[in-house]
């Protein structure tokens, strides 16, 4: 909350927020006695980035002067990055019953994945209640850039064999 002198002036701000997150499950289940197998695997992942970039000049008492010789220059930049992969896999196998027999189920797998990505953010560049007082000012540059990626891969596997006639479901 001050006025400014000199002879080049330049605010800077960067965000480059970074999730990097692997989640993964494994399951087997093996029945060779003409008992059932039942197998499941399941991940998840939530990632979220939440962001405030700002870079400038603010006067909350009132507009201030801004007398420079040279240039002004005023940038806020957020590159959030979010990398997430998920999978799961699952297996079951039935063995060794008779076909038919009362009750056998066999072999049933599942296998799920799933991934929630939010990126949520602000850039500002600003030159608030600013009086430029110095006509032989240089250029005058206020940017603010905001650029977010989000590379997610998610995958469920499950596998499931049975012997002898009985359900394999997978």
């Amino acid at each position: 909350d001050t006025s400014i002198t000199g002879g080049s002036f330049s605010a800077q701000a960067t965000n480059a927020a970074t999730i990097d997150a692997l989640t993964i499950a494994g399951s087997a289940a093996v029945s060779t006695s003409g008992g059932d197998a039942f197998g499941g695997a399941g991940s998840g992942s939530g990632n979220y980035i939440l962001s405030s970039t700002t870079a400038g000049v603010r006067n909350p008492g009132g507009v201030k002067s801004l007398s420079i010789a040279g240039g002004v220059t005023v940038s806020a930049t957020d590159s959030s990055n979010i990398n997430a992969d998920a999978g799961s896999g699952a297996i079951a196998v039935a063995t060794g019953g008779s076909s038919g027999s009362s009750g056998d189920v066999g072999a049933i797998a599942v296998g799920a994945a799933a991934a929630e990505n939010k990126i949520t953010k602000t850039t500002t560049a600003e030159l608030r209640n600013v009086n430029a007082v110095n006509p032989g000012m240089g250029n005058v540059s206020v940017t603010a850039t905001s650029n977010g990626t989000i590379d997610a891969l998610t995958f469920g596997v499950a596998g499931a064999l049975s012997s002898s006639g009985s359900l394999a479901l997978a």
